[in-house]
């Protein structure tokens, strides 16, 4: 299990606008979950979500060239 809480993309050219949809499932076997989708803010994307499986899909508007992204997470589940 993981916590995911900030994903920080890295543009070389910022887009006019940017979403992130963050998806999840417990089991490889589960079908997706859409959670929330969240606007940028001050340059990253913050939310929070446990889940054994994650998936991201940005959307951006306008012309932009991001050269990575930095997803931030911490162990979750019971100890």
């Amino acid at each position: 299990m993981t916590t995911a809480t900030r994903v920080i993309p890295r543009f070389v050219q910022a887009p006019a606008t940017a979403t992130l949809t963050n998806y999840y499932k417990m089991a490889s076997g589960d079908s997706l979950t859409s959670d929330q989708t969240i606007s940028i803010s001050s340059g990253r994307f913050d939310f929070m979500r446990e889940a054994r499986w994650h998936r991201l899909q940005f959307n951006f508007t306008g012309d932009w060239e991001m050269s990575g992204f930095s997803p931030k997470w911490e162990v979750g589940g019971d100890e």
